[in-house]
């Protein structure tokens, strides 16, 4: 396939597309919908995927070290042996996805992580401790 590195693919519509393997390298796909697109093996390297849907897509051993993946749709997305190092999340719905982690396959069954209400202090006065502010 032929490079598309940094790219712009703002908004497109890719809707199961087969991009087996595409160097995407630092694209901007921010907004796209790639439902169901077939991209292993890709190089999402640096790529913008802010916003854009991948629900049911095919990302095993995709590339996304250092990707953007801030509000992305995920539901349902194989990330079976993909590289996560140093993305960025946030907002993002990751129900019922697969990834592995040490070799071994893991189905991620929540849709996010909420903070518990805000409570200053515990009955005793003294500040809650770190490991009971947030629930998984």
């Amino acid at each position: 396939m032929p490079s598309v590195n940094k790219r712009n693919f703002l908004g497109a519509d890719l809707e199961g597309a087969c991009l087996v393997k595409a160097y995407l390298e630092g694209a901007n796909l921010e907004g796209a919908n790639l439902a169901r697109a077939n991209l292993e093996g890709a190089n999402l390297e640096g790529a913008n995927l802010e916003g854009a849907n991948l629900e049911g897509a095919n990302l095993e051993g995709a590339n996304l070290a250092k990707a953007n993946l801030v509000k992305a749709n995920l539901v349902k997305a194989n990330l079976e042996g993909a590289s996560l190092e140093k993305i960025t999340l946030c907002d993002c719905n990751f129900h019922n996805a697969i990834v592995s982690y040490r070799g071994r396959r893991i189905r991620i069954e929540f849709k996010q992580i909420r903070e518990k209400p805000n409570r200053s202090t515990n009955r005793t006065g003294g500040q809650t401790p770190e490991s009971d502010r947030f629930r998984p």
